[in-house]
């Protein structure tokens, strides 16, 4: 931490310091300069970056409301990099004028319970959700087969064991469930499912799940919110009750523990779910005390089998993540990280010839 810019702030209010978002301080090829809340964040070259001055003064990150305007901003030379769709992507393969990136998103997609909610006490009616959802006809139909179905938060194949329950589509089963843990007589008012994914591919992904789970007698409606309002509704008020997210953890396992474990729920952390299973707890402890490669995946199996078990979050898949670059951008490197971090860009190398 810079002992001379947050010195002055008290260790409790160092999560709430608006320091993080308007001046912090930064050792990466480009440093903080400009932002407009809403608008675009700012980066200067870092003339003291340790792998030299980078080629480029400036980076502009500019946020578009809507991910189609970015496209359109795209081809005309307005930006030179973004996100897109599996579509999107396909119908710029032919473009000479970009170029299409794409590998694994290491983001799980997932339904989130509200688990302060009396509805989703019982692990049955949770397991009743993923027999519910035909996960396999979404990643055929819907995405194309550019993604793969998830049964366990983690996104390193080595930390996923292959024996797991994968929840193949089962209505009987579903329905089995429910009526075991007394649906018709807990299930209230209808669910709402919150996302903060406007696009469209996410929009038919979530009337299927509408529909089929709507088949075993769970009726839910759909809310697209801005990330703002996600949050404000999920992490700061808890007023939800499901949620469709994606799981950010990249590769390492021990980086989705500010969601799972018990101490981090808001706002300390990100458990805005309120997850508080203690085998759960004691496999990050534990993980993050092993050193060795072999044993530290053993832990992480282990983990997977207890969420796999308890569910308490349904993950449904992995999705092949898509990034558009101008071909005017020379050394231009990017990986499909979760939320375009945690990886080596050598941004200090990016050219632009405009």
């Amino acid at each position: 931490m810079p002992q001379h810019a947050l010195a002055s702030i008290s260790p409790a209010d160092l999560v709430k310091s608006k320091w993080w978002y308007t001046n912090p301080v930064g050792t990466g090829p480009f440093t903080w300069y400009r932002y407009v809340p809403g608008q675009y964040v700012e980066l200067a070259a870092n003339s003291h970056y340790y792998g030299g001055r980078p080629k480029l003064s400036y980076l502009v990150n500019r946020y578009f409301q809507d991910p189609s305007s970015a496209i359109i901003a795209l081809r005309s030379g307005e930006i030179q990099f973004t996100y897109a769709t599996y579509d999107e992507a396909q119908a710029l393969k032919s473009d000479a004028s970009v170029r299409v990136i794409g590998g694994p998103s290491q983001v799980v997609n997932y339904l989130g319970f509200n688990l302060k909610d009396k509805r989703f006490q019982d692990v049955r009616v949770r397991q009743a959700f993923l027999y519910a959802i035909d996960r396999s006809a979404i990643v055929s139909q819907l995405f194309k087969g550019t993604a793969t179905q998830s049964a366990c938060p983690f996104s390193n194949p080595v930390d996923v064991p292959s024996n797991l329950n994968s929840y193949a589509y089962n209505v009987a089963m579903a329905k089995k469930l429910l009526q075991e843990a007394n649906w018709n007589a807990i299930k209230g008012a209808p669910l709402q499912i919150l996302t903060y994914y406007p696009d469209q591919l996410s929009s038919s992904i979530l009337a299927v799940i509408q529909q089929e789970l709507a088949q075993v007698g769970i009726t839910v409606t759909i809310r697209v919110a801005d990330v703002p309002t996600f949050r404000e509704l999920a992490y700061t008020r808890g007023q939800f009750t499901l949620v469709y997210a994606g799981l950010g953890g990249g590769p390492n396992p021990d980086l989705t523990s500010n969601v799972y474990m018990s101490t981090a729920a808001p706002p300390a952390g990100a458990n805005y779910l309120h997850v508080d299973i203690p085998a759960i707890d004691q496999g990050y402890i534990n993980g993050r005390q092993e050193t060795d490669p072999a044993k530290r995946a053993a832990i992480y199996q282990g983990m997977c089998k207890v969420f796999n078990s308890q569910v308490p979050t349904a993950p449904l898949w992995m999705s092949i993540r898509y990034g558009v670059v101008s071909a005017k951008v020379g050394n231009f490197i990017w990986t499909p990280a979760p939320g375009g971090g945690r990886y080596y860009d050598a941004a200090q190398d990016w050219t632009f010839t405009g």
